[in-house]
């Protein structure tokens, strides 16, 4: 059984005509003892239990009854629904209920006072705050009427000022004696799906509950038990009843429990204790093919193979981490720096699930040894993923994409304008704001959003997903590994939050052309989408840790520095920052009469290896330490100088110093900037190239790519022999989105719009996804300078 109603008592402070529980007051008799109710209730198994009323929170028995609630149905999900319009001490509560749910139809007194008898807004929003300080799962429940409906957007704006899990919007049920109150209350199924549509047009950072479609599925579904031990179904009619406590219809229980499908498919029923593993719980965009059935665990190791054995984190060895077509093998690659950060976050991610084992079991976040393993390896693919999505020439080939799409995008559009002219096809132009918004994804352009388009969309196969209504072309990973991948949590073209942390919002985490399959993923898990999946902060600090060590570790390895000049010029810069010399459990005198000597010349062993366990550890206690911040998502850095403690403060003073000592020593020596600004005339000779096909029609463009077809007959020899060279994976993906996208195409958005956007994907794809000695290659090759053929 998914859902059962115990309506526990029928005392209530508040007198709602459209009470639909308020029938119970006329039962006669004697009410059954509630341990018998409760007995009936656990041969069930329910899997949610609704503790309503009345108002339970005036019910004088209503821990007692919790207690064996909790030892009856150890695994149920228990819900407390209240009106919130009592003074009440939430706190003993907490230990029992997973979650309490704050029924509010109205945050205007007035507006309130007419559906409810009285205005008690003011004592409803105390007990919300109160809920909020002891952290409850807590959520909000709105009745949508004749009377409240302009109430509905305050009431989302109130959410998400206090920062709701979710709210569930209902429909008025004229059932039992609220039956008589139809025509004052019950809104329309068209009304209700335009006030839909409207807020659907919203973006907010917790779940919404949309209402049931039809009543019929309530009065089929919504099983129902009251202090008199009836057990019934709600109806127009009144109560369907059943049968009494004692007596189950086990053939009428198992139609219910069918029915119960199609009224609970957006209720999330996550457990106290059993919160992580829920969120764990592998799902994909589309279902493996594989026939082999796999546990949890070997899901987030599949992922891992797909990484490792993909062409995309294969062209990683051939990506600079700082230093660009470099040929001393020593000198470390993106692929050699991904597996350096899988190997720190693998050690993290462990030392916090112990800690989280450690944890009490009847806390939220407890771990338990299964879990653990799924935390760790989901980290270690989310190491691996971080810089799938950089461009060739990393930071500055990012910089050339987007200074390149600035100064040329409109001259594009002038240009296909015309030849649309002549050929008597459709102009483009974007102009209104979600036009707009779409061209953000190249304006800012950057190496996250394009790694989740790596993962999402590029492989070689036939067209997949399409059951979904998304043609899913890429890695298929789970959407736990795709999550702990988004640093950012806005996406291009949109505004942050104000009450979002910046340092999470301050850049774009993922394009337009991703948002809806990003959302879903978020939606599935039943996640905000404006907060980060807990798992990114670790990921977020391996790196952390890694770069800033490797990065000097290669500057001696080119010979840029020594280790002991390195150490010289690292105490320069502590005593400039922070006016005291280097303390000693950063370089003790022992290590520094070594290096002075040139006893040590290995930094690693001399040093960081040392730097680097210390961080490790730090980040997994302030982890732990705070690991409500942590898990809600709206956090800093794990490795935040600004939440540090005296002990830990001067770990991260040594993070601090040595990214200024890399910024000085190391990004502006000579070696590493004259790479850069040739891999940024390499990038921007390239789209100057390439961008030729942005000129070109819609129908243009769909003649080149069709091979039956002869360039030469529309003139276009040039731009054919550029459509030649784009990568088969990208335009393959290129065509599933266009596939996808027009499924869902918009008003304000036409055909020819939609594809000359996704067409600059196209090509930016194909740019992004070179290496750095191919992209040269391509440019020589481009310009005249050399003519060998690209492999």
């Amino acid at each position: 059984m998914k859902n059962i109603c115990y309506e526990s008592t029928g005392t209530c402070n508040l007198k709602c005509d459209y009470c639909i529980s308020s029938d119970n007051l006329k039962n006669q008799g004697k009410q059954v003892n509630y341990e018998k109710i409760i007995d009936t209730i656990a041969l069930f198994q329910p899997q949610r239990i609704v503790i309503s009323g009345g108002e339970p929170l005036l019910d004088t028995e209503l821990l007692d009854k919790l207690k064996l609630i909790r030892i009856k149905c150890p695994s149920t999900f228990v819900s407390l629904s209240t009106n919130g319009a009592v003074k009440y001490d939430l706190l003993p509560l907490l230990d029992y209920i997973d979650c309490i749910d704050f029924s509010l139809p109205s945050i205007d007194g007035d507006i309130y006072a007419k559906m409810r008898g009285q205005d008690c807004t003011k004592q409803v929003i105390e007990n919300i705050e109160a809920a909020k300080r002891h952290n409850m799962n807590l959520r909000l429940s709105y009745t949508l009427t004749k009377i409240n409906t302009t109430e509905l957007l305050n009431i989302l704006d109130f959410a998400e000022k206090m920062k709701i899990s979710e709210v569930r919007i209902g429909r008025f049920f004229p059932f039992r004696d609220a039956a008589s109150c139809n025509q004052k209350y019950e809104l329309s199924d068209d009304e209700i799906k335009n006030i839909m549509n409207s807020i659907n047009e919203n973006d907010y950072s917790f779940r919404i509950v949309p209402p049931i479609e039809k009543l019929e599925y309530m009065e089929s579904g919504y099983l129902t038990i009251n202090y008199w031990g009836e057990i019934f179904l709600p109806s127009r009619e009144g109560k369907r009843k059943i049968a009494m406590v004692g007596e189950i219809d086990e053939d009428r229980i198992k139609e219910i429990e069918q029915n119960q499908g199609r009224i609970f498919v957006h209720t999330n029923m996550t457990k106290s204790g059993e919160y992580l593993s829920n969120m764990l719980l592998p799902k994909r965009i589309r279902p493996t093919s594989s026939e082999y059935k796999r546990s949890v665990i070997e899901e987030f190791y599949s992922d891992r193979s797909r990484i490792i054995y993909s062409q995309a984190f294969r062209r990683l060895q051939q990506k600079a981490q700082v230093f660009s077509l470099e040929t001393n093998s020593s000198v470390r690659s993106r692929l050699s720096h991904s597996i350096e950060v899988s190997d720190v976050g693998r050690l993290m991610s462990q030392k916090i699930a112990q800690k989280m084992i450690a944890l009490p079991k009847t806390k939220k976040y407890h771990l338990d040894d299964d879990c653990a393993e799924q935390l760790v390896a989901i980290v270690e693919n989310a190491c691996l993923l971080h810089d799938l999505g950089n461009p060739p020439f990393g930071h500055f080939g990012e910089t050339a994409i987007q200074k390149w799409w600035n100064e040329n995008y409109k001259g594009y559009i002038n240009s296909y304008n015309k030849r649309a002219k002549n050929s008597g096809e459709n102009a483009i132009a974007f102009t209104t704001q979600r036009q707009k918004s779409l061209l953000q994804d190249f304006q800012q352009f950057d190496g996250n959003p394009q790694g989740l388009r790596t993962i999402l969309r590029f492989r070689n196969d036939e067209v997949l997903g399409e059951e979904t209504g998304y043609y899913e072309s890429g890695m298929n990973l789970t959407y736990q590994t795709i999550l702990s991948c988004i640093k950012y949590v806005r996406c291009a073209g949109e505004k942050s939050k104000d009450d979002i942390n910046f340092k999470i919002q301050k850049k774009a985490g993922y394009f337009q052309s991703e948002k809806s399959l990003i959302y879903k993923i978020y939606d599935e898990l039943s996640l905000p989408s404006d907060r980060r999946f807990p798992l990114v902060y670790i990921m977020e600090a391996a790196d952390d840790i890694s770069y800033c060590m490797s990065d000097v570790a290669d500057s001696i390895e080119k010979g840029l520095t020594t280790l002991k000049q390195f150490t010289q010029d690292f105490e320069k810069i502590w005593k400039e920052e922070y006016k005291e010399g280097v303390p000693a459990n950063i370089i003790s005198p022992e290590q520094k009469r070594k290096i002075d000597n040139e006893e040590l010349k290995d930094i690693n062993i001399a040093l960081t290896s040392g730097w680097a366990a210390k961080l490790t550890e730090i980040a997994a206690n302030r982890f732990v330490e705070n690991i409500d911040e942590f898990m809600e998502g709206n956090a800093e850095a794990i490795l935040s100088k600004h939440a540090a403690n005296a002990e830990d403060e001067i770990w991260y003073k040594l993070s601090d110093v040595l990214g200024k000592y890399a910024r000085r020593n190391i990004y502006s020596a000579a070696e590493a900037e004259s790479i850069e600004i040739a891999g940024y005339s390499i990038i921007k000779g390239l789209l100057d190239n390439f961008g030729r096909l942005l000129a070109l029609t819609k129908g243009e463009f769909e003649y080149l790519l069709d091979p039956k077809n002869n360039p030469k007959d529309k003139k276009l020899d040039v731009e054919a022999r550029y459509c030649h060279l784009l990568g088969k994976k990208y335009i393959h993906s290129y065509g599933n989105q266009l596939t996808e996208w027009k499924r869902n195409l918009s008003r304000e958005l036409s055909e020819e719009q939609l594809e000359w956007w996704l067409r600059v994907h196209l090509i930016i794809d194909h740019i992004a996804g070179m290496t750095d000695e191919y992209a040269l290659k391509t440019y020589q090759l481009c310009k005249g300078i050399c003519i060998n053929i690209l492999k």
